[in-house]
């Protein structure tokens, strides 16, 4: 993987099958699933004294919606997802994914969600990975980032 572009960016580090794949955070990261597209952290809800009271974070990882903050949890923007606001303890229960802001791109692709990172060319030069959800899909794309890699070196 490339290096990021943000010197200061943290990294995040996934385990697959004790192997690590490091995901820097990608500042300004823009989403686009398919279903809609938006910039991580724009504010959508204002108080009277101009603090933000929410803003959009990444894609749900169950519909692939985008979500906003919802106390110390998120909240899915679809009505209709387990992950709603409308579906209040499981919006609560659920943990905010690790892999938002980073290189990982999650997208509709037919009827499956597709994964990828930042850099993306095709299936054949490219790792990619597939689920019936973006947390799938995401799962799916470090087991196969971890395989290629096969060397359990870090990257």
């Amino acid at each position: 993987m490339d290096k990021p572009q943000d010197p200061e960016a943290a990294e995040t580090v996934q385990t697959t099958n004790d192997l690590r794949l490091v995901l820097h955070l990608v500042p300004g990261k823009i989403y686009d699933t398919g279903k809609y597209k938006w910039m991580h952290g724009r504010p959508t809800e204002w108080a009277a004294n101009r603090a933000v009271l929410r803003e959009l974070l990444g894609p749900c990882p169950e519909c692939g919606s985008c979500t906003t903050n919802y106390g110390t949890a998120y909240s899915c923007v679809d009505p209709y997802c387990r992950n709603s606001a409308n579906q209040f303890v499981t919006a609560l229960i659920d943990k905010t994914p690790d892999w938002w802001q980073t290189q990982v791109n999650v997208f509709i692709d037919g009827n499956a969600w597709c994964a990828t990172l930042d850099g993306f060319v095709n299936l054949q030069e490219s790792v990619a990975g597939f689920g019936d959800t973006p947390r799938a899909a995401v799962s799916n794309l470090l087991e196969n980032a971890s395989l290629s890699h096969g060397d359990g070196s870090e990257r």
